[in-house]
């Protein structure tokens, strides 16, 4: 190991024992450390880690065959394992069903800060130095995680990444330069071997994330399989069919479920549980064609004033993030009022998560003194309004979308127009 591998070994090994010494004085932590450790060893888990292990020994023997391992390169490749190569795992198993995975990260294999990280990788200062650096540049970058929560602090991140930036700069100099100045008796073999391994460790593990996020995938689908029916033969057919029908798509198998599975268990053939499985994939594809174009006309339209031929805005960017916040606020109303007192609620906004806004969101909230009244609006970037409430009781709602927010509650203010937007063109 080199002083910055030994730094690094050095500065985990006193992190895991400050960690247990404060489990042995907490319950609390104990009991949380014991239930971490219990879900790392669970099957589920636990297996697909040893067979990422296993595929990265081979990868490196099949490396070592064609001259791209040697012995200097051991701690390089562990570290690689636990660090990026485990992250590449989780990332996979918690992404969302439908989200690109392969193609990202290939992306991300070649870009020009993974060339510089290899780079800054191959000289090591003095073992005091490298201790010194690790920690700064850990603390800070956790500062500029921290930063990076909540938009009020983005002057404080934006200097943080700043003084990383410069900090990194410094090393890349003071490593170029060191290089050069020992070109000669370097080992230019071994560093050309360690340029280049993060990149094949990450494509030679493509093919075992493939295979992972199959059985993640499928596993999804035939729980919705069994969900849907008990009956035994049933279940078999509708997953072989459905195996059959995707071809090996994971992504896709991992969005199976809702009315496609029971259609898929209540077909009385194979060959018809083989069709819906097709037929199921044909929408999954028209679903994101849909969405493609939706992204291609808001980059087309932002900015763009105007309607288009059914009356809606052609700048609609925020337009969907928008109107789903809102609709889950109304969401959160209903449920209130029909379960907690018969009242709608003014504190339900500190509750409410903005999915795809920003943290501050920008919603305005009126519920009326007797509670039997709501309503809510926000102004998109684009500077178009949304707005939803209600004037009674559920399930009473009314939407409303125009230049200017409402000045009332829905059935006083003329503006909210019929229940439920009848009017309204882009809800």
């Amino acid at each position: 190991m080199d002083n910055r591998e030994l730094a690094t070994l050095i500065l985990s090994a006193a992190i895991a024992v400050a960690i247990a010494v404060f489990a042995t004085r907490n319950r609390g932590a104990r009991k949380s450390l014991i239930g971490v450790f219990a879900a790392l060893f669970a099957p589920e888990v636990i297996g697909p880690i040893l067979g990422f292990g296993a595929w990265v020994f081979a990868l490196t023997a099949l490396a070592k065959k064609v001259g791209l391992w040697d012995d200097g390169l051991i701690f390089p490749a562990a570290l690689w394992t636990v660090t990026a190569g485990l992250g590449l795992i989780f990332k996979l198993a918690n992404r969302k069903s439908g989200e690109p995975f392969f193609r990202p990260m290939i992306a991300r294999t070649f870009r020009l800060t993974v060339f510089v990280e290899i780079i800054v990788g191959l000289y090591a200062f003095s073992l005091g130095i490298e201790l010194v650096l690790l920690v700064v540049a850990s603390f800070l970058g956790m500062l500029s995680a921290v930063a990076d929560s909540d938009k009020k602090y983005e002057p404080v991140k934006k200097l943080l990444d700043g003084l990383i930036g410069f900090i990194g700069l410094a090393i890349i100099v003071l490593t170029v330069v060191n290089l050069a100045s020992g070109w000669s008796e370097l080992d230019k073999g071994h560093i050309l071997r360690q340029l280049v391994l993060p990149l094949w460790l990450t494509l030679g593990a493509i093919p075992y994330l493939y295979l992972l996020a199959l059985w993640i995938g499928y596993e999804h689908a035939f729980l919705r399989i069994n969900l849907a029916s008990d009956n035994g033969p049933s279940r078999r057919r509708s997953k072989l069919a459905l195996i059959v029908a995707l071809r090996g798509r994971a992504a896709k198998a991992h969005a199976f479920g809702g009315g496609w599975a029971r259609e898929i268990t209540e077909s009385p053939g194979y060959v018809e549980a083989w069709r819906v499985g097709r037929r199921f994939l044909s929408a999954e594809e028209r679903r994101a064609d849909e969405k493609q174009e939706a992204g291609e006309r808001l980059k087309a339209y932002a900015g763009v004033d105007g309607v288009d031929e059914e009356g809606r805005r052609l700048d609609q960017r925020e337009f969907a993030e928008t109107k789903k916040t809102l609709q889950w606020l109304a969401t959160m109303q209903m449920g209130w009022h029909q379960n907690r007192g018969g009242r709608y609620r003014p504190e339900l906004l500190d509750l409410l998560k903005a999915d795809g806004l920003p943290q501050e969101h920008g919603i305005h909230l009126t519920v009326a003194p007797d509670g039997q009244s709501w309503w809510a609006w926000r102004r998109t970037v684009t500077g178009w309004c949304f707005a939803i409430g209600a004037a009674e009781g559920p399930p009473d709602q009314w939407l409303y979308d125009g230049s200017e927010p409402p000045t009332g509650f829905p059935g006083d203010d003329p503006a909210w127009g019929e229940r439920y937007g009848i009017e309204m063109k882009n809800w």
